[in-house]
């Protein structure tokens, strides 16, 4: 069975066609088939623009990850360690898209030391 809770909190504020939120949140999970734990902070600031009349929103920012540096699991009646590193900050770049009442859509990309990650979401509103 593998475990898995968190809790967050965003916060936000804008200005016209100003905004920029900071989200925060805390994760930690266990796999017991590994007897493993893994623990996680993010934080991510970020500031934008919001070109009112196309619907479109710029944004850049910035994302926190500290991670616990090391995880000691038992498997196969065997211990093992593995140890996790990564430069703690990385910079973001994106932009969201409503196209209607309905569809809207955000595309960002976050790049760093050692992470890079694209990321494009298509959602409906019901």
């Amino acid at each position: 069975m593998t475990v898995l809770y968190g809790g967050g909190a965003t916060i936000a504020r804008g200005v016209g066609d100003f905004f920029s939120t900071v989200d925060m949140q805390y994760i930690t999970s266990y796999a017991e088939a590994a007897d493993a734990e893994l623990t996680m902070s993010i934080m991510t600031p970020i500031v934008g623009y919001s070109f009112t009349n196309y619907g479109l929103r710029a944004l850049l920012g910035a994302q926190y990850q500290d991670t616990k540096e090391t995880i000691e699991a038992t498997i196969a009646g065997k211990d093992a360690v593995v140890g996790l590193r990564s430069e703690k900050w990385a910079e973001l770049i994106g932009v969201d898209k409503s196209f209607d009442w309905h569809w809207s859509g955000s595309l960002m990309y976050s790049y760093g030391e050692d992470r890079n990650n694209l990321s494009a979401v298509l959602g409906y509103r019901f």
